[in-house]
């Protein structure tokens, strides 16, 4: 069975007090890892992490030796050097003709994750105050929102479009700035928000997916990062 967050967190805090050495990178082979709460939970182990937003497609081993491949080329030996080309990697065997996966990677240091998610919570904080200010017209523009940001699907049938229970919050904190003219405090931590999460995203794919091709799903909007949980905003 999968290990839940708090499982693999307690894994990894059990084997630091074991002895076990810092990981240089955790590497998410598999579906809506790149995802807040994971990256949050592992970031005092690791240096830094990769993974896919939404699905991807288990691939085993078969990208390491490409990863590793690509790094020597570059001269570049960082953790989030390869952090970043297992994601590459990764996606080059993802994107072969005719599998239809396309997908969203990325990658980064996670020292980063304390601000993120205190950034998180600064805006939190300010849709709090503002709903509590203006009632029901807050709750309808932080909803047009939800629905304008991009949203990752994890049940059939496939359309990446809300009500739904995974959101991108770099898209969500960038559609956000749109309340300039109607609370200053959203869009500063809005704004803030958006700069702590710049540059995670490595790949962003268009094309039809193998299980759903009659739609498509884009990823091509630079604004992405990380998946947040955020069901159905109704």
């Amino acid at each position: 069975q999968p290990l839940s967050t708090y499982g693999l967190g307690w894994a990894l805090r059990d084997a630091r007090l074991r002895g076990c050495p810092k990981l240089s990178v955790i590497h998410f082979d598999n579906c809506f890892n790149l995802s807040t709460e994971v990256l949050h939970t592992v970031a005092p182990y690791a240096d830094a992490a990769d993974g896919f937003a939404n699905y991807t497609f288990f691939t085993a081993g078969e990208a390491y030796a490409l990863a590793f491949e690509q790094l020597g080329a570059q001269g570049q030996y960082s953790s989030l050097a390869l952090a970043k080309q297992l994601s590459l990697a990764t996606h080059e065997l993802l994107k072969k003709p005719g599998d239809g996966y396309p997908a969203v990677g990325g990658a980064l240091a996670l020292n980063r994750m304390e601000g993120i998610a205190d950034g998180i919570e600064a805006l939190s904080d300010a849709l709090i105050l503002l709903m509590q200010r203006d009632g029901n017209a807050a709750r309808d523009l932080i909803q047009a929102a939800i629905v304008k940001a991009q949203n990752y699907d994890t049940d059939f049938p496939q359309e990446l479009e809300t009500p739904d229970q995974l959101t991108d919050i770099y898209s969500l904190a960038n559609a956000l700035l749109d309340f300039a003219a109607k609370d200053l405090g959203v869009v500063t931590a809005a704004k803030a928000l958006c700069g702590l999460l710049n540059e995670v995203r490595v790949f962003g794919d268009v094309g039809h997916p193998a299980m759903a091709p009659q739609f498509e799903w884009n990823f091509a909007e630079t604004t992405l990062a990380m998946n947040i949980f955020l069901p159905d905003p109704l």
